[in-house]
């Protein structure tokens, strides 16, 4: 059988997605998602060999707590320190920038440098180890929210690495730097008084140590490999011999690769684990080689789950099921097994059965189709954009199971698809009957805990009587209104042999290109005699006459009036007298208001709406002439309308913290504590946090036992020079909120007036009354950008205050006119 092109390419693209993931290109530099090993080393003199060595050991988890402290001065300015009464000496900013492995661990060694130099030397330690705990904190919050989006764990530890030059596994172009075991782990990093991180291992027993799947599939692929077997692998069900399981993988892939200079036991041995940098693209040699380093970061599944599929689909003599419609243009899943049956034998589509349908939600016919088919076919595919009605339907394809008394298990690679179809449930109130799990292990508690709450429940259990007659019911009303809307439908769709269908017929007329009839129609002269004529020739010709004169066939007012003939002509002429005057007063009125000051109306919209929508704006124009500053109009005027829709919905974002500020001044006596070296956002919101923290452990009994929190509350509170009360920690933490409210609104104050950066917080009077009038000045400026006619003079109006009379006085003469 001749290869399939569609699955050989969809093979070749799954490969270059492996080379493109980390799992075969887990490079630690300048990454923010991996991270060497080795560079713990800069927080303490615990060594990257004993961390792995700790989460393989006993312990399954390292702790390592960062030991460098800033230099004396540091906290007075973040580039400057102090020495010994001198001036101030500037870190170079090149310095700062180069920071680096190598040089933070070089500054620990140089203690016989003069003193500014051994300065210089222990801040650039310091801030190397800040750095690395950002990029540590980084990458916990770039797992956790990988996790949140999948229901995967992602973050591993891989070691040892394996690296293949391009062109030794088949013909690469890449070169393959990959983990041969993965040891999947959690990270918490703590950036407060007691600055660390902490590893602990996620898994246990024969999930403690994983072979890398990625690289294994590689390897298959490019050295045609048979998958390892039980025999070349070491199993510890137990978890408690990791090292012999690393060691083994190390020995499989060598054997795999032919490597015979490689030693598994050194390598899979906590006794001689010396871990290494992993080298740069320059360092890592021509041939292939083991590499004793470890690589901390994210490594998300790369479908191998497809990969082995797609392989032996295309091995398999012969396709059937769901995937032969994506690769055979003439397979189709149309009807159920069974239905097709019967339309071969009648000829006609089975009848819809309502008592067969049991859907939770609505459903168009082929939503509908698709649930019958679930029912019938082994496997189904549904595939189309978002937003046409996927999760819906199948939502229905379980409410129909469980109708049925069946028992429905549905997986899904994306969390957020799994919470969407289980919300579905929850609002048609199906939630008792369902168990949500995103992690196996973390959840299994909450899942029998919800199993033992639902046996509980069985006993107070009462279902409706007469439930089932009255489903009864409601499915003859359906079926007996569908039976009536189908025997309608066929008698217009359906002809016989002798006459055609109604809709053919309908759709030929519709198909005649009738002429089109200028002038009287003649049918209701054919009865008419000559004698009848002749006695009405005087009337007949006057109107004809009068009709010719004016046009009246061509003239557009008769159609536009929605006036006919005999209408026109039973009215008195009094009346239309009347009417014709008071139409020229109001012309005459209307052009009496004319003036030059009011901007063009648009004609094809109602004027009334344009008259409100001026007004409106003349009464902002007003207020902003009053209450706005002229550098605020100036700048509104100069932003184009990509600008103001942003700064408009970065106002908007700020009411909230505008709230805060209304709500009432801050203390004034903690503001002359922290004025002249105002904390930053992230050190007010962890210094509540402490607040918070001292509050609770002071407001019970238990909290008697909470001796961290009480110590850092009674610390942080002796830094603002209060007592360890709890009122006085519920006083700072109201300043410390209400201070990071002004902050906020400070910057974005500072970003809309165009300032430059400074640290001087603008007072309270100062922000309200500026983000009042960029709000305003916003809001009115984005109307008149959608007014054609008013949006350049509007802008005008806002730069120069003769413009801004002039339209001020077209706005308020606008309603009138």
């Amino acid at each position: 059988m001749p290869e399939n092109v569609i699955l050989s390419k969809m093979l070749d693209r799954l490969y270059a997605s492996l080379m493109r993931g980390p799992s075969l290109n887990c490079r630690p530099h300048n990454s923010r998602q991996r991270l060497d090993l080795t560079q713990l080393n800069q927080l303490s003199e615990v060594s990257a060999s004993a961390v792995l060595a700790a989460l393989l050991g006993e312990a399954r988890k390292a702790r390592i707590d960062a030991t460098l402290t800033p230099p004396p001065g540091y906290a007075e300015s973040r580039f400057h320190f102090l020495n010994k009464g001198k001036p101030t000496t500037p870190l170079d900013e090149q310095d700062t920038n180069a920071i680096d492995d190598d040089a933070a661990a070089e500054s620990t060694a140089q203690t016989s440098q003069p003193p500014d130099t051994q300065a210089q030397q222990q801040l650039r330690a310091y801030l190397a180890q800040k750095a690395l705990l950002t990029k540590l904190r980084n990458l916990s919050e770039d797992s956790k929210t990988y996790e949140q989006d999948t229901g995967v764990c992602a973050l591993a530890v891989g070691y040892p690495i394996l690296s293949l030059p391009p062109g030794v596994t088949g013909g690469g172009t890449r070169r393959i730097l990959a983990p041969i075991a993965m040891i999947p782990v959690t990270l918490s990093v703590n950036a407060g008084v007691r600055a660390g991180v902490e590893i602990a291992c996620r898994e246990r027993g024969a999930d403690l140590v994983q072979p890398n799947p990625a690289l294994l599939a590689w390897l298959e692929r490019d050295l045609g490999h048979a998958s390892l077997s039980a025999d070349e692998l070491f199993h510890d069900e137990e978890g408690e011999r990791p090292w012999d399981e690393v060691a083994a993988l190390i020995r499989a892939i060598s054997a795999m690769l032919k490597l015979t200079d490689i030693d598994p036991s050194a390598m899979g041995s906590a006794a001689s684990l010396m871990l290494e940098a992993v080298p740069k693209a320059e360092g890592l040699g021509d041939g292939p080689r083991i590499i004793p380093a470890a690589v901390l970061g994210l490594y998300p599944v790369a479908n191998q789950g497809l990969l082995r599929d797609t392989r032996q689909m295309i091995a398999a003599p012969e396709l059937e099921g769901p995937v032969r419609s994506f690769i055979d243009s003439t397979a189709a899943l149309a009807v159920a097994p069974h239905e097709a049956a019967d339309i071969e034998k009648t000829g006609q589509r089975i009848a819809r059965r309502f008592d067969r349908e049991r859907f939770v939600s609505q459903a168009d016919p082929c939503q509908a189709h698709t649930v019958r088919l679930a029912r019938e076919e082994q496997g189904l595919v549904i595939h189309g954009p978002p937003g046409t009605g996927k999760s819906q339907t199948i939502t229905n394809i379980i409410g129909d199971y469980l109708a049925d008394g069946k028992r429905v298990l549905f997986v899904c690679d994306k969390r957020t698809a799994l919470d969407v179809v289980y919300n579905r449930l929850e609002h048609m109130g199906l939630s008792r009957l369902c168990a949500l799990i995103h992690d196996p292990q973390r959840d299994q508690r909450d899942l029998y805990m919800s199993i033992r709450a639902r046996l509980e429940e069985l006993i107070d259990l009462k279902t409706a009587a007469r439930a089932e007659p009255q489903i009864e019911r409601i499915d003859q009303e359906l079926q007996s209104i569908h039976d009536e809307l189908t025997v309608a439908h066929e008698a217009l769709m359906r002809g016989d042999t002798q006459q055609d269908s109604f809709h053919e017929q309908m759709g030929r007329w519709l198909a005649i290109d009738a002429p089109v009839i200028d002038g009287l129609d003649d049918s209701a002269l054919r009865s008419a005699s000559v004698s009848e004529l002749e006695k009405h020739r005087a009337e007949i010709e006057v109107v004809l006459r009068r009709g010719e004169a004016i046009g009246y066939a061509d003239n557009p007012w008769p159609r536009c009036a929605g006036l006919t003939l005999d209408r026109y002509l039973a009215r008195q002429p009094d009346e239309m007298r009347r009417q014709v005057a008071s139409l020229v007063e109001d012309a005459r009125a209307a052009d009496a208001m004319h003036d030059e000051s009011i901007p063009p109306f648009d004609a094809q919209r109602p004027l009334g709406a344009q008259a409100d929508e001026r007004e409106q704006l003349c009464l902002e124009l007003d207020w902003l002439s009053q209450n706005a500053e002229p550098g605020v109009l100036s700048a509104v005027a100069a932003w184009d309308a990509v600008t103001v829709g942003r700064h408009t919905s970065r106002v908007g974002d700020m009411q909230p913290h505008l709230t805060q500020l209304e709500a009432g001044a801050m203390d004034a006596e903690l503001w002359m504590t922290v004025r002249d070296d105002r904390p930053t956002l992230r050190d007010m919101a962890q210094q509540i946090g402490v607040a918070e923290a001292f509050i609770q452990a002071m407001s019970g009994w238990l909290g008697a036992l909470q001796f961290g929190h009480r110590k850092q509350g009674r610390a942080l509170l002796r830094t603002y020079g209060l007592q360890p009360t709890r009122e006085e920690a519920a006083r700072l933490r109201g300043f410390l909120a209400g201070l990071r409210e002004r902050t906020v609104l400070a910057e974005v104050h500072r970003e809309l007036v165009a300032e430059e950066d400074g640290d001087a917080l603008p007072g309270d009077d100062v922000l309200l009354k500026c983000f009042a009038a960029f709000g305003r000045a916003l809001a009115a400026t984005v109307r008149a950008d959608g007014i054609a006619e008013l949006s350049a003079r509007w802008r005008a109006a806002l730069a120069d205050p003769s413009a801004r009379a002039a339209l001020r006085t077209g706005l308020a003469r606008s309603p009138a006119r």
